[in-house]
Protein backbone atom coordinates (compact mmCIF):
# COMPACT_ATOMS: atom_id res chain seq x y z
CA UNK A 1 0.00 0.00 0.00
CA UNK A 2 1.48 3.51 -0.86
CA UNK A 3 0.40 6.59 0.97
CA UNK A 4 -0.32 10.08 -0.37
CA UNK A 5 3.42 11.77 -0.93
CA UNK A 6 5.45 8.73 -0.77
CA UNK A 7 8.50 9.26 -3.34
CA UNK A 8 7.80 6.16 -6.12
CA UNK A 9 9.52 4.98 -9.49
CA UNK A 10 7.78 4.16 -12.22
CA UNK A 11 9.90 2.01 -14.66
CA UNK A 12 10.76 2.78 -18.14
CA UNK A 13 7.99 1.06 -21.13
CA UNK A 14 5.28 1.89 -18.71
CA UNK A 15 1.77 3.62 -20.27
CA UNK A 16 0.87 6.77 -17.98
CA UNK A 17 -1.69 8.82 -19.03
CA UNK A 18 -4.79 11.75 -18.63
CA UNK A 19 -8.21 11.45 -18.89
CA UNK A 20 -10.72 13.75 -19.91
CA UNK A 21 -14.17 14.54 -18.30
CA UNK A 22 -15.94 12.09 -20.41
CA UNK A 23 -13.62 9.22 -19.29
CA UNK A 24 -11.73 9.23 -22.11
CA UNK A 25 -8.17 8.80 -22.64
CA UNK A 26 -7.18 12.36 -23.18
CA UNK A 27 -3.32 11.76 -23.64
CA UNK A 28 -0.85 8.84 -23.38
CA UNK A 29 2.61 7.96 -23.14
CA UNK A 30 5.19 5.76 -22.10
CA UNK A 31 7.61 6.30 -20.48
CA UNK A 32 11.06 6.59 -21.91
CA UNK A 33 13.47 6.21 -19.16
CA UNK A 34 12.36 5.59 -15.40
CA UNK A 35 10.68 8.29 -13.67
CA UNK A 36 10.81 9.87 -9.73
CA UNK A 37 6.93 10.65 -8.95
CA UNK A 38 5.20 11.41 -5.77
CA UNK A 39 2.25 9.03 -4.95
CA UNK A 40 -1.09 11.28 -4.67
CA UNK A 41 -3.86 8.89 -4.23
CA UNK A 42 -5.72 5.85 -5.24
CA UNK A 43 -7.72 6.28 -8.32
CA UNK A 44 -9.44 3.10 -8.13
CA UNK A 45 -8.04 -0.89 -7.04
CA UNK A 46 -5.73 -0.96 -10.44
CA UNK A 47 -5.13 2.69 -11.12
CA UNK A 48 -3.03 5.38 -9.12
CA UNK A 49 -2.72 9.34 -9.78
CA UNK A 50 0.74 10.06 -9.41
CA UNK A 51 2.72 13.37 -9.82
CA UNK A 52 5.84 13.43 -12.46
CA UNK A 53 7.50 16.79 -13.44
CA UNK A 54 4.54 18.69 -11.87
CA UNK A 55 1.53 16.95 -13.62
CA UNK A 56 -1.00 14.47 -12.63
CA UNK A 57 -1.06 10.94 -13.99
CA UNK A 58 -2.85 7.84 -14.20
CA UNK A 59 -0.62 4.30 -14.60
CA UNK A 60 -1.48 0.87 -13.35
CA UNK A 61 -0.29 0.47 -9.69
CA UNK A 62 1.19 -3.16 -10.58
CA UNK A 63 3.98 -0.99 -12.19
CA UNK A 64 5.08 1.61 -9.24
CA UNK A 65 7.82 0.55 -6.75
CA UNK A 66 8.51 2.36 -4.09
CA UNK A 67 11.81 4.44 -4.19
CA UNK A 68 14.22 2.69 -1.87
CA UNK A 69 17.49 4.37 -0.54
CA UNK A 70 19.73 1.25 -1.60
CA UNK A 71 18.80 1.28 -5.11
CA UNK A 72 21.35 4.08 -5.03
CA UNK A 73 19.16 6.83 -6.72
CA UNK A 74 18.67 9.45 -3.75
CA UNK A 75 21.05 10.44 -1.43
CA UNK A 76 19.67 9.36 2.22
CA UNK A 77 22.61 10.69 4.12
CA UNK A 78 20.85 13.30 6.34
CA UNK A 79 24.55 14.00 7.62
CA UNK A 80 25.22 15.63 4.16
CA UNK A 81 22.15 16.42 3.43
CA UNK A 82 21.91 19.00 6.58
CA UNK A 83 26.09 20.43 5.43
CA UNK A 84 24.57 21.68 1.82
CA UNK A 85 21.95 23.71 3.79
Amino acid sequence: MFCSGDLIRVPSQVGIYKISKGSLIDYFQKTNKPKLGIFISYQNSKECVINIDGQNWLVETQFIRMLEESNGQIDTDKKRFIQRI
